[in-house]
């Protein structure tokens, strides 16, 4: 049940550029992920594709969140070498902000609910505020549009 962690790093580290301060850049940016999860992104599907055997539920799981989390964080920073963002602390701690509920239900996941269970489900509901679990190709493409946004974003507002 996750969007790509690319999608909320990337949106994390704009927040981040834009707040300039470490504190508020993180809250908002585990603020945002909130947001962005009530988009329909067709996880479920995935979900389906590459964790329906059990016993290989958690391995394919550590190997889907490596993999995203270093292209997203090598993201965010590809946008600070490329000068789009100015204030890198303050882009990561919105981006780690940003990431956080997914590493958290991650390990509720790989504790067998025995770490924040609560979280984790409240962090399932969000998802379903919005969406009625839209295909896979409609939840790629809107992510892929909204990480889009969030490049585009500091091109068209610069402050």
């Amino acid at each position: 049940m996750v969007m790509f962690l690319t999608v909320h790093a990337s949106v994390g580290a704009i927040i981040g550029e834009y707040t300039g301060d470490n504190l508020s850049a993180f809250i908002f940016g585990l603020m945002s992920h909130f947001f962005l999860d009530m988009i329909p992104h067709g996880d479920r599907k995935i979900e389906g594709i590459f964790l329906n055997n059990i016993s290989h539920q958690k391995k394919w799981l550590a190997v889907l969140f490596v993999m995203d989390f270093i292209t997203a964080f090598s993201l965010v920073t590809l946008m600070w070498i490329s000068g789009v963002i100015v204030n890198p602390v303050a882009a990561y701690s919105g981006a780690l902000g940003a990431v956080t509920p997914d590493v958290l239900s991650g390990f509720t996941v790989i504790s067998k609910n025995k770490l924040w269970p609560e979280f984790n489900k409240f962090h399932g509901r969000i998802h379903d505020v919005l969406t009625n679990h839209k295909s896979i190709y409609i939840g790629v493409t809107l992510q892929v549009a909204t990480l889009f946004t969030a490049w585009l974003f500091p091109f068209l507002f610069k402050f």
